[in-house]
């Protein structure tokens, strides 16, 4: 089997109507994230979910040099709740099938950031217990890697209930500058991930 050259990268982002207030530095931090990833060697695609009292997939992209996975202010708009189960269900399922059309002697790197300033309070679809074993799944099996970025929660707990390891927990303070720090904090763990697999 050939190493895990390739990357499939998923972001699952709050934008229920807590992130109002910082809708400016959400939209700069991934996209300077994203910049950062395009530098790397190795190929990636990335995937970016948002979330309220909906889960909404914005778009699968090659991630690339020529700069085309950004967003703007009209696709990020925070109102309402938060359906952070229904989104990580949705999400994982939807990398595992666009992962099951891989060659299977040309397996994917895949790291899941996601990023949340508020508990989850609206999923319909699933339950925690769920996306624990769904998490726990992943991992174990697949060595999916997934990161939990967390304001306003004690995002230790609310980690270890979804079955995300301690060591890729993390809190942030839900001010502009805090979330500019978390994204470059995801933005280093998501490089050191996949140096570990780029020849």
């Amino acid at each position: 089997m050939k190493p895990k050259t390739h990357t499939d990268l998923t972001i699952i982002l709050d934008e229920s109507g807590s992130m109002s207030k910082l809708r400016d530095a959400t939209i700069s931090g991934f996209n300077e994230f994203v910049q950062q990833q395009e530098q790397l060697p190795g190929t990636a695609d990335i995937t970016l979910w948002k979330f309220n009292d909906r889960s909404t997939k914005v778009f699968t992209k090659p991630l690339a040099p020529a700069g085309s996975v950004r967003i703007s202010p009209k696709d990020y708009q925070p109102d309402s709740r938060t359906a952070l189960l229904d989104t990580v269900g949705a999400a994982i399922n939807d990398a595992g099938m666009r992962l099951s059309q891989r060659p299977h002697d040309d397996p994917a790197n895949v790291i899941f950031v996601i990023i949340t300033d508020g508990e989850e309070n609206s999923s319909t679809q699933f339950k925690l217990e769920q996306i624990k074993s769904m998490i726990t799944h992943q991992r174990e099996k697949y060595a999916w890697q997934f990161l939990f970025l967390g304001a306003n929660i004690d995002v230790f707990k609310a980690g270890f209930d979804l079955g995300i390891d301690k060591n890729m927990t993390q809190s942030y303070v839900a001010t502009s500058a805090g979330t500019q720090a978390v994204y470059k904090q995801a933005c280093a763990t998501v490089s050191s991930i996949r140096a570990q697999v780029t020849p």
